[in-house]
This record gives structure tokens, sequence and C-alpha cells, in this order.
């Protein structure tokens, strides 16, 4: 008779099973491409419309998120207190953000409202007053939050490890913007923006409970008329892994230290990146990856250690980061450039690939549990020009993959001396520890 050994963690073999979940795609008269998700077992119905263009392209720090929150706070025919209540009166929610890459307006509703909520979206869109009362109210706003932003340390590292990593390209700047940045913004900047945003590519994406048919009259009716003429975006610089920096910025009287370690990676539709997913999972992206184990279990200086990709457009990061006790801060750093480079030299075992690759593919069947879930996924292949087929193809290529596959990624993408070491702390005690690896610069953030 075997006996069960309680103190090792089954590693199950079984592959879940993935099929990308069916959808419409049609375009409304204009031209503008229209995705639609049906789902009746629900009564809630999302619609969005997102335009291929954030910050990335703004001149002014902050201006792309500022303008878009502007959408929802006043139209021509609505302020932004009846936008509020008539979206409250619903019991729907309505949102409008940008991040690097896209602007994205949306709004939820019960499906019995779904008219009434899209001529309050479409208004919103369509026709955004930017008043002087709303702009300086928002500035207000936006400027207390950016002392609250530049207050929080793990938002301080990665300021400075983006002004590094990124170095010369759009992405190097603080898309929240600065004060200084945020005053400067005009009722001009505003609606030179929107005439920008107007010209660049969009699309729409309806999900939940209601045919494809009635989402794209809906469209039709609210968005039909607006011209749509989509313009080409500026092409940006490749942008490739440089030597190692060590950068710092100060979080006066700071009793931990946040750090971020890592570099320009390769994009989600490189050959590479499935395997060099399973391998971070291995490194630092599960809570029991290598990098979590040593930082929090072992020596227990932090809640959580991980390692991830920042995916834009235009370039990928990969990257590790923690907040540590102070003291520790030199220790954990060395950790963490262990552990990555030990994935570059020695292979995992074949117990860490299968527990990763299940650990992936579980997600991955987790992640397109609800029409938004799939609504996401679509958002993400329209918006980067993935292919149609793209995450098909990534299930089946880690369903297929063998231990063996793992090391020779493993082998050209954790490269220690290529990663950029970013700190903030207490700027004199960083600068102190952090010179045993490379020349450590100091940087001033604007506030």
């Amino acid at each position: 008779m075997t006996t069960l050994d309680r103190s090792e963690m089954p590693v199950s073999t079984a592959s879940p099973q993935f099929i990308f979940p069916q959808y419409h795609t049609t375009y409304l008269s204009n031209g503008i491409k229209v995705y639609v998700i049906e789902d009746h077992t629900q009564p809630l119905v999302s619609i969005s419309l997102t335009i291929k263009d954030g910050a990335i392209s703004e001149s002014i720090g902050g201006l792309s998120r500022f303008c878009a929150r502007m959408f929802t706070r006043g139209t021509s025919k609505r302020s932004g207190t009846k936008i509020a209540d008539d979206i409250d009166f619903l019991g729907a929610s309505i949102s409008s953000s940008a991040g690097w890459d896209a602007t994205e307006t949306s709004v939820l509703m019960l499906a019995e409202f779904t008219e009434e909520a899209t001529e309050i979206l479409a208004d919103c869109i369509l026709h955004p007053q930017f008043s002087t009362e709303e702009i300086e109210r928002l500035r207000r706003q936006s400027i207390a939050e950016i002392q609250q932003i530049t207050a929080d340390q793990t938002n301080l590292a990665t300021s400075i490890f983006n002004h590094v990593v990124f170095a010369e390209h759009p992405y190097s700047h603080r898309r929240y913007g600065s004060t200084s940045s945020l005053v400067s913004i005009t009722r001009d900047d505003c609606l030179s923006w929107k005439e920008h945003l107007e010209s660049q590519e969009q699309f729409f994406i309806v999900a939940g409970n209601i045919s494809a048919s009635s989402a794209v009259s809906l469209l039709e009716k609210h968005f039909g008329a607006m011209k749509y003429h989509p313009q080409s975006l500026p092409t940006f610089p490749m942008l490739k892994s440089a030597s190692r920096r060590v950068a710092i910025t100060d979080k006066q009287d700071a009793l931990q230290s946040t750090i971020i370690i890592g570099g320009i990676s390769i994009s989600h539709t490189h050959p590479d990146y499935p395997a060099l997913d399973l391998a971070n999972s291995i490194c630092g992206g599960m809570f029991t990856s290598r990098i979590n184990g040593l930082l929090r279990e072992k020596h227990g200086y932090t809640y959580g250690a991980r390692s991830y990709f920042d995916t834009r457009k235009h370039a990928t990061t990969h990257q590790a980061s923690s907040s540590v006790g102070k003291e520790s801060t030199a220790h954990s750093i060395q950790i963490i450039l262990e552990e990555m480079n030990r994935m570059r030299h020695e292979p995992v075992t074949a117990e860490e690939f299968q527990t990763a690759k299940q650990y992936l593919l579980g997600s991955f069947v987790r992640d397109l549990e609800t029409p938004h879930d799939v609504s996401q996924l679509l958002q993400t292949i329209e918006l980067y020009d993935f292919p149609k087929d793209y995450y098909t193809n990534y299930f089946a290529t880690i369903s297929t993959m063998n231990h063996e596959d793992l090391f020779p990624v493993q082998q050209r993408y954790f490269d220690v001396d290529s990663m950029t070491i970013a700190a903030s702390g207490e700027v004199e005690y960083l600068a102190k520890e952090l010179a045993q690896f490379g020349t450590v610069e100091i940087i001033t953030l604007d506030v």
C-alpha cells in the first residue's frame, strides 16, 4: 500500500480545454468596427468605444487622461451633474479614461435601459463641452491626486524606472502629469486633443444581454452619422536593452524601499513569448514563485514579490518588484538578480515546469468566465494588432510545450547585466547601499 506524502502539493498533468467564445464582427456605415459578444444568461449590457491613441501622443503631461475625464463632465445639453443624475436614475455607470495607447469611454447598464444609456454615452463622446468651470474643478481634483500619487513609493519607483528604461521615448514621461503640466492645460488644449482623437482609429465592443443585430442598430442610430476618417499614427523608435543602470528617488522618512528591476523585453506576438511567460511564472509570476518564496517566505522581507510584463503597443518591459524594509533593500535586490541569473544558467525542474504550465492554462480559462472578460481580450487583440487567433494559439503553444523547450528561452531573455535597478526610499541610504550594483543616479521628479 502506497503512502500519500502530504508535505508535497500534487501536480496535475491534465490540461483544461479552451475554446475562444463566439463573437460577431461588423462595421457601422461610417466604417467604425463593432464587436458584439452575446450572453443572454445575465441582465447586463456594456458598450465601450476605444480610440487607438492615448498618452503616448500627448504634448502636455496628463492631457489625455484629463480630457478623457472631461468627456463625462458636461455636454452641450447636460451638465456634469445632470449626466451623473441621469446615469444614476438608470442604475447604470459611465466612465472615460486614457492609458498609454488608448482612450476608452464606456457604459454599463441593465438591458432594459440600453437605449437610454447609449444616448447618454453618445452625448458624452460626441458633444463634450469642456466648460471652464468643469475644467477648473477637475484641475483642482487632479492636482490633489498628484500629491497622493507622488507620495506613493510604488509610483515613484515606477516613474524613475520608466524614465530610465524608455529614455527619450514618449513612454518615459508620467501620464498622470505634474502640478505644472496640469496647471497649464487650457480649454483650447482639450478641444485640440479631442480633434486629434477623432482622427484616430476607433472600435466598439458590445457585450451582454443583447443581440448582434440590435447592438448594431443601436450604435448606427447614435454614432452612424459620426465622421470617421482615421489617420495613421507616427512611428516610434524601436527600444533595445542597454547596459545596467541604477536609479533612485527620494521618499523622505521612508521606513521601506520599493524596488523594480527589469528592462525591455519581447512583444506578446514574438514566437518565444509563451515560453518566456511560463518561465516568468516560475521566477516571480506565481505566489509560489522563486522570488516570492525567498523574499516573503524564507526571509520575511516583504508581504509579496513578483515579476511580470508591462505591455504597451510599442514596447514591453519585463520587471520584478517588491517593497521591503529599508535595511533589506540591498539583499533583496541581490536575491532578485541571483534568481534571474539562475534562470539564465540553469534549467527549471520538471515539477516547476508542470506547476507553472497548469497555472497559466488554468488562469487563462478563468479569464474568460464573463462577457466582460472576453471583451477585454478582444480589446487587446484589436488595440495591439494581434492576430485574431492569438489567444487560441497561445493556449495551444503552452499546452503542447515540453520541459526541454524552456531552457533555450531562459538563456535568451534573463540577462541581468542589461537590467535597470530602480528604487524609491531614503535617498542617502539607498545611494550608499546600492553603489555595489553600479553607479547610482539620483532622479528628482516634479510634483
